[in-house]
């Protein structure tokens, strides 16, 4: 998210450099409705290092997808671990390495979950954000 951060900020300081030139310096009516792009959302997926995700108002959907398309490296339901926790994920796939995902806000532990699809290739994890009320989260 780091390496986006300065293409999403100098995107939000683009448009509000537009605004301001549109409508006069003295006009703030339009700044302070102005808000930086939520990311994820639309069905536009986010690539992470180790992982994609998108989301709406409600939940949160992150994509792991295995390391190689080989039937070697298809994930097993058996060897696969994931930890929900309020704040975080863990995920642990057999011998793959384990990902930690820090989230921006909380889930809902008991309405979290994860299946497999695409033959095992792809792990699908699906989570229930904790207070929705609207809100897109930046990461």
């Amino acid at each position: 998210w780091m390496r986006r951060a300065v293409a999403e900020n100098l995107a939000w300081h683009q448009e509000l450099h537009n605004v301001t030139t549109k409508h006069g310096e003295g006009n703030n009516s339009n700044i302070q409705n102005l808000k930086p792009p939520n990311v994820g959302t639309e069905g536009n997926a986010v690539k992470e290092t180790d992982f994609e995700w998108t989301q709406d108002e409600d939940e949160l959907e992150i994509v792991i997808v295995a390391s190689s398309a080989s039937t070697t490296n298809i994930m097993k339901k058996h060897t696969i671990k994931v930890t929900f926790l309020p704040k975080s994920i863990r995920v642990c796939c057999g011998d793959e390495k384990d990902i930690f995902i820090q989230l921006y806000g909380s889930i809902d532990v008991d309405g979290s979950m994860w299946t497999l699809e695409d033959g095992g290739t792809k792990l699908v994890i699906t989570c229930e954000k904790s207070n929705p009320a609207g809100e897109t989260w930046p990461r």
